[in-house]
């Protein structure tokens, strides 16, 4: 309730302060559809909808493999660790894991229990990752109109905002709440060192959707 309360509050913050003065546009004409294509339409648009979701998923679960399996990650929260030595290695190497996947790195802080998993989960559930926000970008088409820079920003100040009012809430919660929430798994997983092969592979099949002039040869029927 913590959570969800902090993210509501730091949503209409946001809100009010991206779109103060902003006028609404309308949205550019579009020729209307006919009836019998609408169905078929539809089904195809959600089947790459969903296609589209699931293969950012596995690209940023295959990048965050991969950094590990490489000691990237290890390497760049050792050293973070040492200049915070508060917060530790497991916080930041949970921290990078939800800058690309947020579902991975919700489940990594949320093992590290106490206030800064906390506080970590607050922020990268607001934040969202760079995978949603690359899935978002997709919905759009090249030349709509619609600029990002702004949409970028918010998310870290949605992060931001939202950790915020976490800590304020986590004020009134014991000890043992946060230590209660906190997961079972361990808070760093060992890379696997036969996990590079399949990372690769994965991220050369998904990078068929980074090229539009592949996606146009390709034809389903004939």
């Amino acid at each position: 309730l913590a959570l969800l309360g902090a993210q509501v509050l730091s949503s209409l913050a946001v809100g009010a302060l991206a779109f103060r003065g902003a006028r609404a546009g309308s949205p550019p004409a579009r020729a209307p559809e006919r009836s019998r294509d609408a169905f078929v339409n539809a089904v195809r648009s959600a089947a790459s909808g969903i296609l589209s979701i699931c293969a950012f998923v596995v690209a940023f679960s295959a990048v965050t493999a991969l950094l590990r399996a490489v000691g990237l990650t290890g390497a760049l929260a050792g050293a973070l660790g040492k200049l915070f030595p508060a917060l530790g290695e497991p916080f930041f190497t949970a921290a990078l894991a939800g800058l690309l996947e947020v579902t991975g790195g919700c489940i990594a802080a949320a093992s590290l229990g106490g206030r800064a998993g906390f506080l970590l989960c607050a922020f990268l559930v607001s934040f969202s990752s760079l995978s949603i926000i690359f899935q978002v970008r997709s919905c759009f088409f090249d030349g709509c109109g619609v600029r990002f820079g702004r949409f970028y920003r918010s998310r870290l100040l949605h992060g931001g905002l939202t950790t915020l009012f976490a800590a304020l809430f986590a004020r009134w919660l014991p000890p043992a709440v946060l230590a209660a929430s906190a997961s079972l798994s361990a808070p760093v997983p060992r890379a696997d060192p036969h996990a590079v092969l399949p990372a690769l592979c994965l991220l050369c099949m998904c990078s068929i959707l980074a090229f539009p002039e592949w996606r146009r040869n390709v034809h389903f029927y004939k």
